[in-house]
């Protein structure tokens, strides 16, 4: 088969997923780090690095997005396998991640679990927590809490990393 055929079935096995799902900000979202990751991927050229944004009102946008940016990154570092890669979720998704959800969210925290032992840092938002009075240390030890999500992901574009955003309503 050729690499052009095996794209067009990719494309179209993702364009099915896609219609299985309502149509939201967070499919779109989807969409978009899809066709950012093929163009970066056929680019020949890897970016300096590239921080994943998540962010939603949805606790639950964790058990969701995480399977979606594993594959994405598994894509990335076939194609540039010293590409540095961050996550950063900074909404009302990121409780997920806090050891008292470790149970209900167990798909959430083995996918972060996974990406932190391939040396993809996972970022949570201190600010974020202590506004809703909740202590950093509610959050396992392979959980970064960042003092402030939205600077630490300025901070990554101002090193020429890519931002690729996630979000749901």
């Amino acid at each position: 088969m050729t690499t052009s055929y095996l794209k067009y079935i990719q494309g179209i096995v993702f364009l099915l997923l896609l219609l299985s799902l309502p149509v939201t900000a967070f499919a779109s979202s989807l969409y978009e780090a899809e066709q950012r990751i093929a163009e970066l991927i056929n680019q020949q050229q890897p970016p300096d690095g590239i921080v994943f944004e998540l962010i939603s009102r949805d606790k639950k946008l964790l058990n969701s997005a995480l399977p979606a940016i594993q594959s994405y990154i598994t894509r990335l570092k076939q194609a540039y396998p010293d590409l540095e890669i961050s996550v950063v979720s900074h909404g009302p998704e990121m409780f997920a991640l806090s050891k008292d959800s470790a149970s209900t969210n167990s798909e959430a925290h083995k996918s972060v679990q996974g990406l932190v032992s391939s040396n993809i840092e996972v970022h949570v938002c201190g600010a974020y927590a202590e506004y809703k009075g909740i202590s950093e240390d509610v959050f396992p030890e392979y959980v970064d809490v960042a003092p402030h999500g939205p600077e630490l992901i300025r901070d990554y574009l101002s090193l020429g990393y890519l931002h690729i955003k996630i979000v749901s309503e």
